[in-house]
């Protein structure tokens, strides 16, 4: 079942924006719905870890001309505790994520604030109602399709605990509609 806000003023009102196609598709979508990481998620993957792996390639190579080695090693080893502790979380992230996006409620939510950019990236507000009937509010870090306030977004949401929510815009994953091609990827 697909959720919409009402339209409680005029505030609310739709504007035309890039997901309106996209979630017709979604909504006709059975769940579990097919998903496979997007362009992002694959690029996260590989940045995340590349800027540690590269600091204890450097103390590695840096260790060999060091005349006790035991700064360098004491480093290493923090480095590598830091390491398996972000990959650990990382992967935790990706798990909820996909896992919602495949499995849970949608929702059609509605960007509420404009695009608000930061050094780490570009966040916008939205809000969305649960079959509930609870409206909840969240930011989501995204990149691309450029949103701006009034524009629907499909939200993907855990039935039982409506807290645990991931706009599609924000996520790791994109949903594959069964028997489609790369370019139908939503």
């Amino acid at each position: 079942m697909v959720r919409q806000l009402r339209n409680d003023s005029a505030a609310s009102t739709h504007i035309a924006g890039p997901y309106d196609d996209s979630i017709r598709i979604l909504s006709e979508l059975p769940q579990p719905r097919s998903v496979r990481l997007s362009f992002r998620g694959k690029s996260m993957l590989l940045a995340i870890p590349a800027g540690p792996l590269a600091v204890a390639a450097l103390a590695a190579t840096k260790e060999h001309y060091h005349p006790t080695g035991f700064p360098i090693r004491a480093g290493l080893e923090t480095l590598t505790v830091v390491m398996i502790v972000l990959g650990v979380v990382m992967l935790l992230i990706y798990l909820r994520q996909k896992r919602l996006v495949s499995q849970g409620e949608l929702a059609i939510g509605r960007v509420t604030g404009p695009a608000v950019s930061s050094r780490i990236g570009t966040y916008l507000r939205y809000e969305f109602e649960t079959h509930q009937g609870e409206r909840l509010s969240d930011i989501a870090w995204y990149g691309f399709p450029i949103l701006s306030a009034g524009m629907r977004l499909p939200v993907f949401y855990d039935r039982d605990n409506p807290d645990k929510k991931v706009a599609l815009c924000g996520s790791f994953y994109k949903i594959v509609p069964t028997g489609g091609s790369r370019q139908a990827a939503v």
